[in-house]
């Protein structure tokens, strides 16, 4: 059975921030010429600036987004996250630090990141400072070719003041384009999207992205996705026993007896789940139930398959502790 890649590593390679900007970087008066301030702030954050000025010349609620995933991350790093994944997301990460500007060695050296860094490895902030980059990001002209300020409908009867300065480069026309909203009389930078070169730099695919505000919501999607390897696993644990029952008229006892070429981890054993060797039965009904075990996260539960070596009839139930499980198991062995 071939294992699920982990559905979380690419949720969690958008790191969270937690860095609070300075006051004075959103100070950009309300006109066009305020929105031209702020966008070039941007630019130049990006070019020749610091991390720091390039994650403090967004809108605050943006970062808060982000320091919303942050805290999100080093627990799922902590906790559910095996080995193998952390190594991958440490490989990932470094590929966004090509110069090798934060040393990244080991996992806790990215959790151990400032804010600032964080949001600077997924726009492109480090890699744009590989030698590669250089005469574009230090030696190019960056001319406005595009402002424009509009109002936006967000609902009905609702409008909001939206704008968007352009920036390209001659010869090799790269670009850099930066959107802002206004409010309260200043302009607040919302995105920024830009193609330098083959770097495609995107702000709503970072910890600065809308979808952060759906973590709860992706959070319980990982947990059904998890638990749906177990039925898929169990699903087919159950379809090996009823071809053998059919072949010897005997009910299995352990899915090993039949295995011949391979084991029982190879064929039911995924990322988060392992199918049980034993089979249980209830020899009066002709029914029986296989088990999926959590590899390492028991708050993922225990899975059991009950089903009707005739006709298939299946029901899946979940338990939170082994104890419970075992308890489940003994009833059904048992029933009268």
């Amino acid at each position: 059975m071939k294992k699920l890649t982990p559905t979380l590593l690419a949720a969690l390679l958008l790191i969270g921030l937690c860095w609070t900007p300075h006051k004075e970087a959103q100070d950009a008066p309300a006109g066009s010429d305020g929105l031209k301030a702020r966008a070039d702030a941007v630019k130049d954050a990006l070019l020749s600036g610091t991390v720091d000025e390039l994650f403090g010349s967004f809108a605050p609620w943006l970062q808060g987004r982000a320091k919303l995933f942050k805290s999100d991350f080093v627990s799922d790093v902590d906790a559910e996250i095996e080995e193998t994944v952390q190594q991958a997301m440490l490989r990932t990460v470094k590929e966004h630090d090509p110069a090798d500007i934060l040393e990244l060695k080991e996992v806790k050296d990215v959790k151990n990141l400032t804010a600032a860094q964080l949001a600077g490895l997924w726009l492109e902030y480090y890699t744009l400072r590989d030698e590669k980059f250089s005469s574009a990001r230090k030696d190019a002209d960056w001319f406005e070719v595009d402002r424009r300020v509009a109002t936006k409908s967000v609902g009905e009867g609702e409008g909001e003041t939206v704008g968007r300065v352009i920036y390209m480069s001659p010869q090799s026309h790269d670009a850099i384009t930066v959107q802002a909203v206004q409010q309260d009389g200043a302009w607040y930078v919302t995105g920024l999207k830009c193609a330098i070169g083959e770097l495609i730099i995107d702000s709503d695919k970072s910890p600065l992205s809308p979808a952060i505000l759906k973590l709860k919501e992706m959070k319980k999607e990982t947990f059904r996705l998890k638990r749906s390897e177990a039925e898929i696993l169990m699903g087919a644990a159950r379809d090996y026993c009823r071809v053998e029952y059919s072949k010897t008229e005997k009910l299995p006892k352990n899915l090993g007896d039949g295995l011949k070429d391979s084991t029982v981890e190879e064929e039911f054993g995924g990322t988060y789940f392992n199918v049980r060797d034993a089979v249980y039965n209830d020899p009066d009904k002709k029914r029986g139930a296989v088990v999926a075990d959590p590899v390492e996260d028991e708050s993922l539960g225990y899975g059991a398959l009950y089903f009707n070596y005739g006709d298939g009839t299946t029901d899946i139930k979940w338990y939170d502790t082994k104890d419970a499980l075992d308890k489940a198991l003994k009833a059904f062995q048992t029933a009268k």
